[in-house]
């Protein structure tokens, strides 16, 4: 009896406990991810949080938010709460910074995931912590934009065109950075 009691109790932790998502749980992750030549989307910078639009209003965005892809298909969100950011050179540390603590043995995902393209379409995967769920972020992409127009827990990734509506728009500006400081850093996710 009290071996069952041990057995319900071990049970009940590890329901309870979230699970740590590794790379193969990603639908979207490819091993062999290569980021096209011709591809508008960019990975010497940021997209830096511009405005969202709603189909009720438009407003130039207060909260202090910015992507950062990869070539090998990782995308990161940094959401700077205390606008401590203010120049290029803080976007570099704070990649860096980002990149030293991904690539601990302890580290759990939050905002980091992986990214497909088709054409100038893009989704991105990642897994929100409260929910312990995948989210995914549709948009496009141009000139220098990124424009993100929904974000989902259905969808699974696919390029299906109710995920590309037009009722949202959050628009990601586009700012360079010093390549050479960048091209050496690897995701740990």
């Amino acid at each position: 009896m009290k071996n069952l009691g041990m057995i319900m109790l071990v049970f009940a932790l590890f329901s309870c406990s979230k699970k740590v998502y590794v790379k193969d749980d990603y639908t979207l992750y490819d091993e062999n991810f290569q980021l096209s030549k011709f591809s508008n989307l960019r990975t010497d910078g940021v997209y830096v949080l511009e405005n969202i639009w709603t189909k009720e209003s438009q407003r130039k965005a207060t909260e202090h938010q910015f992507y950062k892809f990869y070539k090998g298909g990782q995308v990161n969100l940094t959401v700077d709460l205390d606008h401590e950011i203010k120049s290029n050179q803080d976007y570099i540390e704070s990649i860096k910074n980002h990149i030293s603590k991904t690539n601990q043995e302890d580290f759990k995902t939050h905002f980091e995931g992986y990214y497909k393209l088709e054409g100038n379409k893009i989704v991105m995967q990642r897994v929100t912590v409260p929910r312990n769920l995948f989210t995914y972020n549709y948009g496009y992409l141009e000139d220098d934009k990124l424009i993100l127009v929904k974000e989902t827990i259905d969808g699974k990734g696919k390029f299906e065109d109710k995920y590309f509506t037009d009722y949202y728009k959050a628009t990601y500006k586009f700012i360079p950075l010093d390549k050479s400081q960048l091209e050496n850093l690897v995701p740990g996710w």
